[in-house]
């Protein structure tokens, strides 16, 4: 079998993934799982960070300790900002944050429940954040009855 570069790179890649997903799920600080989509003769890397907001512990500085560029973590947050109150990012709310090794941002999730989360992404040279919920209805049931019979 050859060895090529496409070989060398996918190995690498590899590597550099499951690093980054046993740093993500032993608690270590930096995390970088590295996504690996082939188009072609070409490869695209895209990093992705992943974690949960701590107490006392705004989403700027999640981000940054996982080792994201402060710069993306601005643009995100200057986003993210016109859709909602970034004071009200709350502990155990999650995020994904996928950007490429050159620094641009590929896509945000911020997770506040099932039911509400919120997406940054790039469109064209700007980006664009958007609340994306579940609408809930409630619905109250009641029943009555006799009781015949019982244990006691």
């Amino acid at each position: 079998m050859k060895i090529d570069a496409r070989h060398i790179a996918g190995f690498i890649a590899g590597v550099l993934f499951v690093t980054g997903l046993v740093s993500l799920f032993s608690g270590s600080r930096k995390s970088s799982a590295i996504k690996i989509e082939r188009i072609g003769e070409e490869i695209n890397l895209s990093c992705v960070c992943c974690g949960a907001i701590k107490p006392d512990q705004a989403l700027f500085w999640a981000l940054v300790d996982r080792g994201v560029p402060p710069r993306i973590v601005d643009a995100v947050g200057k986003s993210l900002s016109s859709v909602l109150d970034m004071r009200k990012i709350y502990p155990g709310d999650r995020y994904m944050l996928e950007y490429s090794p050159a620094g641009s941002m590929k896509r945000f999730e911020l997770v506040r429940s099932p039911w509400e989360r919120y997406i940054v992404s790039p469109n064209g040279s700007t980006l664009v954040a958007i609340k994306d919920t579940i609408p809930l209805t409630r619905t109250v049931f009641a029943a009555e009855g006799v009781v015949k019979n019982t244990l006691w």
